[in-house]
């Protein structure tokens, strides 16, 4: 697998038009400062991507993440997986996923059996079933609306480096 990220700077039009994001994977995270403006260089986020990734790698979880930035409509985070993710569904976040570096594939659709709330809005179960499946590979970008099962599974011996864009959705009356 190449172990190198391309600059990212076509990605920072895309963060631009971000309308929300929240936290992912709080665990071990510090957000960057985030001011009402902020530019992630291409050598901060490659060494973000290569530290969650050996954690993912040796946390005996087969994943890990961190937070950019928080904002009040989004948040930034990079996430590695190594093992295939449980299954959830965000009510009020969509997540758009830009592949960094590796692949996976992406199940969204379908249902959730025995789904349970976690609260916060956040709906979580072992796996999609009778989803649509897509092959992510690095350079790729994909968007799933708040509302839509969606499961990261992984190809053993593949890994996947992600930056996730959370975006809140308005609250609904």
């Amino acid at each position: 697998m190449n172990r190198t990220y391309r600059p990212l700077f076509p990605l920072i039009a895309l963060l631009a038009l971000c309308p929300a994001t929240l936290p992912l994977l709080a665990q071990n995270t510090t957000p960057h400062p985030s001011p009402a403006a902020a530019l992630f260089s291409s050598a901060e986020v490659q060494a973000m991507a290569a530290e969650v990734k050996r954690q993912a790698e040796t946390n005996g979880q087969g994943g890990a993440g961190k937070t950019l930035a928080t904002y009040s409509d989004c948040s930034l985070a990079i996430v590695a997986r190594t093992q295939t993710s449980g299954a959830e569904i965000h009510r009020y976040a969509s997540d758009n996923f830009v592949v960094l570096d590796g692949d996976a594939t992406l199940v969204t659709g379908g249902s959730i059996p025995g789904a349970r709330d976690t609260g916060h809005g956040e709906i979580k179960g072992a796996k999609v079933v009778g989803g649509e499946k897509h092959y992510l590979k690095k350079g790729d970008i994909f968007h799933v609306s708040a509302g839509t099962p969606h499961q990261t599974v992984m190809t053993p011996g593949h890994d996947v480096v992600l930056l996730v864009i959370k975006a809140l959705r308005p609250a609904q009356p």
